[in-house]
């Protein structure tokens, strides 16, 4: 499914993208806790290891300097990130920090087998994958339908799913900003659950579908 220069985005960094991933880490907690003030909680739910996917809501293209903020070191250098194509890879510098990091491309319009393609090498590395299941950047207060790619990756690679739920970062910097404003952000992780747990709890035509719609329903329950 994927060439030799496409499973290349798998591997780990070298020495100078892994130390770029690591000020950059250090640099986005210190903005999640000075400035933004990030109230995260149920961190113990990710685990150390995967095959696991975390799977956040998206409101700002502050939600995964959020999620990096909380790993620990470990958890980022075991960490994936499904990263749309038209923003993530499109000057010189994006490209370095998607490699740093590990972000793998995707494009649910254009490519959506090679998107899950990707998702799915990482996890049957052992990986944690940060895959935003709305598909997209939706700053509005609703939160989006899953897509049911999330429930095609969690039941081919046998991951866990961790919700999650980010708060207020569409108004810390909303669509044409460049610098955020100062407001208090909440993160939200709830307990992982096996993809079989949550097809029996979600509504949909195929157990895919079934699997995104329970995720969601545990993304908004964790809204306090």
């Amino acid at each position: 499914m994927l060439d030799e220069d496409q499973l290349a985005r798998l591997n780990p960094p070298g020495r100078g993208g892994a130390l770029l991933a690591a000020v950059l880490q250090r640099l986005a907690r210190w903005a999640m806790r000075w400035w933004l003030r990030l109230d995260a909680a149920g961190l113990e739910h990710l685990p150390a290891a995967g095959p696991c996917i975390l799977a956040p809501n998206h409101k700002s293209a502050l939600d995964p300097i959020a999620i990096a903020a909380v790993l620990s070191p470990a958890q980022r250098r075991n960490t994936f990130w499904g990263g749309f194509t038209g923003r993530v890879f499109n000057t010189p510098w994006m490209r370095l920090v998607s490699r740093a990091f590990r972000v793998l491309p995707v494009a649910p319009a254009r490519r959506p087998v090679t998107s899950l393609a990707y998702g799915a090498a990482a996890l049957a590395r052992g990986g944690l994958l940060v895959w935003f299941p709305e598909g997209h950047r939706h700053p509005g207060a609703e939160i989006e339908p899953f897509r049911p790619g999330v429930g095609s990756l969690a039941r081919a690679q046998g991951a866990a799913v961790v919700p999650c739920l980010i708060r207020n970062t569409g108004a810390a910097l909303p669509p044409g900003a460049w610098w955020p404003r100062r407001r208090r952000l909440v993160l939200r992780m709830g307990p992982a659950a096996a993809p079989a747990t949550l097809a029996a709890e979600g509504s949909g035509d195929d157990p895919a579908a079934r699997i995104a719609d329970a995720v969601r329903r545990r993304v908004l329950a964790l809204d306090d």
